[in-house]
């Protein structure tokens, strides 16, 4: 199980959390958290190589539930989602990678619902576990 998976599954289980975000969002976010860049752009291929090893898309043997493609449409929708809530900038779509960042909404409801700890272990091996 991946880091990311954990944490956001911790952050899940908060009772005032927004309902509208999904474990996939909350991944998502800790994701753009754990690995910001100056040029904004992410490879689509790393946040769903982390979703592909999270258990809820996996078969008993380890193997994919979704195709890339499916895999694909899940994040971009996503990620239009938290667009729509405030949670994320998005600047463009392709089909290898996006144009995206956290607002400062994005960025404070990762570091209410983390303890200092989770934030530092996130931000030191975040999405490479």
């Amino acid at each position: 199980m991946p880091v990311v998976e954990l944490l956001a599954r911790t952050i899940e289980k908060i009772r005032d959390l927004d309902p509208e975000l999904t474990l996939v969002d909350i991944i998502i976010l800790l994701w753009l958290y754990a690995s910001p860049y100056e040029a904004k752009k992410r490879y689509l291929t790393s946040i769903k190589r982390i979703l592909r090893h999270v258990s809820m898309f996996q078969l008993p043997d380890g193997k994919p539930v979704l195709s890339d493609g499916e895999m694909t449409n899940l994040v971009i929708t996503s990620l239009e989602k938290l667009r729509k809530l405030g949670y994320v900038k998005l600047f463009s779509i392709g089909p290898i990678y996006v144009r995206v960042h956290l607002t400062q909404k994005g960025v404070e409801f990762v570091k209410e619902n983390l303890s200092d700890a989770a934030l530092e272990f996130l931000e030191e091996y975040g999405h490479l576990k």
